[in-house]
């Protein structure tokens, strides 16, 4: 018989191993082939979009001309001549440096946000997805050595919330994203390039404010009492039309800012007579008219720090109102040129009801303008007193005798803010005088609150002999 063959421990132990081992080494060879075709793709899916920069730096004073041609056919050009840019062939009149500057700036130092790709045939084989098929505008530029450079701009870049438009570059095949900032330098309407004279007025030296219709009668006219110096001088302004009554002083503060603001817009042409029948101008809707009174402006300098004064003459800004060009915009004139203006930039004075700027405050003077205050009722008259400190103390006396500033001035200070109720029917004839409040000021003006019977609920007001309001009965509060 022959002996049966056994099998070895060692033999069968390895075996156990075999399948294992064979899988952990494919599974290593997979993991090192994946890990590898990672590395090759990792720089591509990381990469992040070029940031922000330079494509063009050079000297504003190195260009020679430069055309704009804007979506819709408009199309100019304007060219240097010894450091100032005219339109072409045109040396009557420089181009506007508030319009020509910003433009020059946007080509010679030309920037771009992002580059939103580098590869051509994304966008060349459909230019019109992203604008550029017939661009918002491009600018072709020439430089005094003879280098050209030109400029499209597309529709506004989708897909983000940035105000960035496509943008592409004479001599680059990318797409770049441009910042709204220099599509706006450059799509600049031919109309503005012409320089506008702008009326300068002052804020500060408005003493009156009037809207007249076309045969100069005033339609809307608001008036200082007093001297633009008066410390009360912001609260003491009267409307004198279409009725008379003391202005709110926040409404004319408003007033005041947006004369200063006021600005001329487009250029039209020379008050020639053929200009002025084509707008209207030879026969004016309206004319609104500020006057100024003498006086000094003051800024600080930023460069050194130096407050300086400029001292004003009198002066009045007439501008006159002509026919509408749309329903946005209208012809103005003002000195020797006509020009389009938006509507709103106007509404403040053309559209504003005067009774809306009413003063709905009976008692407006400032306690620091406030010299002497009379209180009369059923025969009994009472005298407040002030004497101002130079450090903005006062003392109070009350016929004669000394009373609390502290109490004076919190009672005071609720009387400031009483307000009227409603307005008073068209023709209300005021009645007997029932209380008086006279308010007499440092610099010499006196201002009068006269109360009568209105209503079983409401008194009348006449202030400083104007009726147009009426207010709670017993509304104002009670001096100590």
């Amino acid at each position: 018989m022959q002996p049966v063959e056994k099998r070895k421990t060692r033999d069968r132990k390895h075996s156990r191993w075999l399948l294992p081992g064979l899988l952990l080494a494919l599974t290593a060879a997979v993991i090192l082939l994946t890990a590898g075709l990672n590395r090759k793709t990792e720089p591509e899916a990381a990469k992040e979009p070029e940031q922000g920069g330079v494509l063009i730096r050079r000297s504003a004073e190195e260009i020679e001309t430069v055309t704009v041609t804007r979506r819709g056919g408009e199309s100019w050009t304007v060219e240097r001549e010894e450091g100032t840019l005219y339109p072409a062939g045109d040396r009557s009149w420089p181009v506007d440096p508030l319009v020509g500057d910003p433009l020059q700036d946007a080509l010679a130092h030309l920037d771009y946000e992002r580059v939103l790709t580098d590869r051509p045939e994304d966008y060349l084989s459909a230019p019109e997805d992203f604008g550029l098929g017939d661009p918002l505008v491009t600018a072709d530029c020439r430089f005094t050595d003879g280098e050209r450079l030109t400029v499209r701009i597309g529709d506004r870049v989708s897909g983000t919330e940035e105000n960035w438009y496509y943008m592409t570059v004479s001599g680059d095949d990318r797409l770049f994203a441009a910042s709204a900032g220099t599509v706006q330098d450059l799509n600049v309407e031919q109309a503005l390039l012409h320089p506008v004279e702008q009326p300068r007025i002052l804020a500060a030296l408005l003493d009156r404010i009037t809207l007249t219709d076309g045969e100069g009668k005033p339609v809307r006219e608001w008036k200082l009492r007093g001297r633009i110096t008066d410390p009360d001088a912001g609260e003491n302004w009267l409307i004198t039309a279409p009725f008379a009554y003391p202005a709110d002083g926040e409404a004319i503060r408003g007033l005041k800012e947006n004369a200063e603001n006021l600005r001329m817009g487009t250029w039209y042409g020379p008050a020639t007579t053929e200009n002025l029948a084509a707008t209207g101008l030879d026969r004016p809707k309206q004319r609104l008219i500020f006057h100024m009174a003498e006086g000094s402006t003051g800024t600080v300098s930023p460069d050194s720090g130096v407050y300086d004064v400029q001292n004003w003459p009198e002066s009045t800004v007439t501008i006159a109102l002509g026919a509408d060009r749309d329903e946005n915009v209208f012809w103005v004139l003002y000195q020797d040129q006509i020009c389009a203006v938006n509507r709103l930039s106007f509404s403040a004075f053309t559209d504003t009801d005067p009774l809306s700027t009413a003063a709905r405050y009976p008692a407006a003077t400032p306690l620091a303008s406030l010299s002497e205050l009379e209180t009369e009722e059923n025969g009994l008259r009472t005298v407040y007193r002030l004497e101002h400190g130079e450090n903005g103390d006062f003392s109070v006396t009350k016929n004669g005798e000394p009373l609390s500033p502290e109490v004076f001035e919190a009672a005071y200070d609720r009387l400031l803010t009483v307000t009227v109720s409603g307005r008073l029917p068209e023709g209300t004839v005021p009645g007997e005088t029932q209380k008086k409040y006279t308010f007499r000021t440092t610099s010499g003006g006196t201002h009068t609150l006269e109360f009568w019977p209105f209503d079983a609920l409401h008194q009348g007001l006449t202030q400083d002999g104007y009726a147009l309001f009426y207010l709670i009965r017993d509304g104002m509060t009670e001096l100590p």
